[in-house]
């Protein structure tokens, strides 16, 4: 076999893809769009929390494997997460922007807390809320958490495995259970930090 298509093999037999699982997060996504495009079909929240869930698993599955292989390679990691989502996100960002600009004016915040993945932070800090009052960049919350997750999951794996390597599964579990008990705790009390917070969005 040449060396280039055995590089190829072995690179695709490590991606650890699962056609199955890409097909379900775009149910999920798609679910999402139909449910804000007028309600046409209920399911929004759970579509949201089916991606997270997904994502979590193939992201964090990933790496909980490089674990093993000699290590996790942070740089690496995060910059394939930034070539893979910011060129896209800020196409995105550009062209709200300009659309937007032609019949109102769009706020900082609005801009600077989706160029960072803080856009969740930033609806709670200014009390906007989920929903309260729409902006068209309310939508990178989402990304933001999912940005954060991916900033601090490789350090937390690396931490949890250099001390307890045979317990991190358990570890990370008992973080997971917590996040969602804290979510449902939180919910009582104001359902925008429990569905905006990352915190209460790393078990999902």
């Amino acid at each position: 076999m040449p060396v280039g298509t055995s590089n190829r093999a072995a690179e695709n037999a490590s991606s650890d893809r699962y056609a199955g699982l890409d097909a379900v997060r775009v149910i999920a996504v798609v679910v999402v769009v139909l449910f804000h495009a007028g309600a046409l079909i209920p399911g929004g929240l759970l579509g949201v929390s089916v991606f997270f869930v997904l994502s979590g698993f193939l992201v964090g599955g990933r790496l909980w494997a490089n674990s093993g292989d000699g290590g996790i390679d942070r740089s690496r990691f995060w910059n394939r997460r930034i070539r893979r989502l910011m060129p896209a996100s800020l196409l995105v960002l550009a062209a709200i922007v300009s659309i937007w600009a032609r019949g109102q004016a769009l706020g900082a915040t609005d801009v600077w807390s989706s160029v960072f993945p803080l856009r969740n932070w930033a609806l709670l800090v200014t009390h906007a809320g989920y929903g309260a009052a729409p902006s068209p960049t309310e939508h990178y919350w989402s990304l933001a958490v999912e940005e954060q997750v991916y900033l601090v999951l490789p350090v937390l794996l690396v931490a949890v495995v250099s001390v307890a390597r045979r317990s991190a599964a358990a570890i990370v579990a008992v973080i997971a259970v917590a996040s969602m008990v804290g979510c449902a705790w939180t919910a009582s009390n104001s359902l925008d930090v429990s569905y905006l917070a990352t915190p209460w969005r790393v078990g999902r």
